[in-house]
């Protein structure tokens, strides 16, 4: 029988105000600065992987490598998002601008709304749903029933 209780192991401690959203403008940030690691780090996976299976040559367009190689560039993003969503709420580039992801608890997320959040940002335009939204929530906070905060740390 499981509890409506919040996971103790779950409670984050960094300081945060739920009823403080994170400026658009340090989300944006935020969001570029991983993008950037996120697709250095892809990048180099694929690379990788490319040289241990073909041994270094450049694979023409229409290869099947490729095409299967494709899907998994979201892959390692979700991975890096979700590992530290669930650490302590903030990615390096969030720490940076002082904002933290949490559940509705003010807790720190759940694998499941660390997936939808990262598919439904992947779909995009949802940032601009925060502009219209008084709560400042984006299309993928709502889905996940997540809010990204203000923090002091």
């Amino acid at each position: 029988m499981s509890s409506n209780k919040p996971d103790p192991s779950l409670r984050t401690n960094t300081r945060s105000n739920p009823d403080q959203p994170a400026l658009l403008r340090s989300r944006l940030l935020a969001m570029t600065y991983d993008g950037l690691i996120i697709l250095f780090l892809t990048t180099l996976i694929v690379f990788i992987i490319e040289l241990v299976i073909i041994g270094g040559d450049v694979l023409p367009k229409d290869h099947i490598l490729n095409k299967l190689l494709k899907p998994f560039w979201f892959v390692p993003g979700f991975f890096y998002l979700a590992y530290y969503w669930r650490k302590n709420g903030q990615t390096p580039s969030m720490k940076v601008w002082k904002i933290k992801l949490v559940n509705q608890q003010g807790d720190l997320v759940s694998w499941p709304q660390a997936l939808i959040r990262y598919v439904t940002a992947i779909i995009g335009l949802g940032l601009l749903w925060a502009l219209f939204n008084k709560k400042r929530a984006s299309l993928q906070d709502l889905l996940s029933q997540t809010s990204l905060v203000k923090t002091t740390e």
